[in-house]
């Protein structure tokens, strides 16, 4: 995986166990076919959609400042958020037989993919709060998260993926099996 925003992949991890959490007991068929694979897939894809638009609105904060976005060509990013999706599979995919070998496991795998979203930014932190250029944020440059084009643009977004995703996973758990 090219150095881009590290946080995107355990979200994506998490979203995937998450969604999987609310597979109809008892399911037979083909978990591709449940209310819970298409909820997860809505969140994936929109959560992905909000990662290709802060590419496009501050590329060297999406790679973290640790290399000049300009470096790195464009099908590269293209190639990254395609494998993003892959991401929510392997967590969805693997939820239900971690669960098969013990009930706990699919939380624990969540609860995991939470902490490294949290751990892999610690280290980050000062480049996580300031979007700037490549050159700028190396200059002691930019402008806090908070106050950015990326909070504006996407905060609002995120909410109404996040509320409206949740919705639809509560919808999914009233599949019958």
């Amino acid at each position: 995986m090219i150095k881009t925003f590290i946080i995107d992949e355990p979200v994506l991890l998490s979203i995937g166990f998450l969604s999987a959490l609310f597979l109809p007991k008892g399911w037979g068929g083909s978990v591709f076919k449940t209310r819970a694979f298409w909820a997860g897939s809505y969140l994936a894809l929109g959560f992905i959609a909000l990662a290709a638009y802060g590419y496009f609105l501050a590329p060297d904060w999406m790679f973290m400042y640790l290399i000049p976005a300009k470096s790195v060509p464009p099908w590269l990013v293209v190639y990254a958020l395609i494998l993003y999706y892959f991401l929510f599979l392997a967590g969805f995919l693997a939820a239900p037989h971690l669960g098969a070998l013990h009930p706990k496991l699919p939380w624990l795998g969540l609860l995991f993919g939470i902490i490294a979203s949290v751990a892999v930014v610690l280290p980050l932190l000062p480049a996580y709060q300031v979007v700037a250029s490549f050159e700028e944020f190396h200059r002691g440059a930019g402008v806090p998260l908070s106050e950015s084009e990326v909070s504006r643009k996407t905060l609002l977004p995120s909410i109404l993926l996040f509320v409206s995703g949740f919705a639809l996973l509560l919808w999914a758990r009233r599949q019958k099996g």
